[in-house]
């Protein structure tokens, strides 16, 4: 918005105007729904072709079922150590599965669940175990520390000694 627009506007109309403006090339959920509408379309296209190629319904629904277990793991390793230097690789925002060493340079386009495959589903996640035993330490402490607080009795407080009444009472 221009300027001479401002000069009709109230602060807060000029506050929102600005908000406005700041975020209008944002993406809008419009186009968001028409990524994942255009997606949708895409994996259907793949599964078609995965059935003419003699994949049936059982195998895709036991690869879903492992990549559902798969989505909700945290137990798994992203850190991407360079090839050259040897330091962590970073995620580039503006590019899609690319990495790069901010030191040296080095680019790589990875795979994105490729984080999962050193992970058993067999075994439970470690992180999640630590997770429970901590959060049930911690109830534990919070019951213990409360339990102490009712056990301890308490004396009526006097505001007459905090205000020194009875010293002015010797005064006079």
């Amino acid at each position: 918005m221009d300027e001479k627009n401002f000069m009709n506007l109230s602060k807060d109309e000029i506050k929102a105007q600005k908000i406005i403006d700041e975020f209008a090339d944002d993406i809008t959920v419009d186009e968001i729904k028409h990524d994942v509408d255009e997606l949708k379309v895409l994996v259907h296209g793949m599964w078609l072709l995965m059935k003419e190629k003699g994949i049936d319904y059982s195998e895709l629904d036991a690869k879903l079922d492992i990549a559902s277990r798969l989505a909700v793991r945290t137990d798994y390793s992203d850190d991407i150590k360079c090839p050259s230097c040897g330091r962590g690789l970073q995620t580039m925002e503006k590019y899609i599965f690319k990495k790069m060493c901010y030191y040296c340079g080095y680019e790589k386009t990875q795979n994105p669940f490729q984080k999962y495959d050193g992970i058993d589903l067999n075994k439970a996640p470690l992180a999640e175990e630590d997770e429970a035993d901590k959060a049930q330490k911690e109830l534990d402490a919070e019951y213990a520390a409360a339990q102490e607080v009712l056990n301890t009795t308490f004396e009526p407080y006097d505001v007459t000694k905090d205000l020194n009444f009875e010293d002015q009472d010797n005064e006079v």
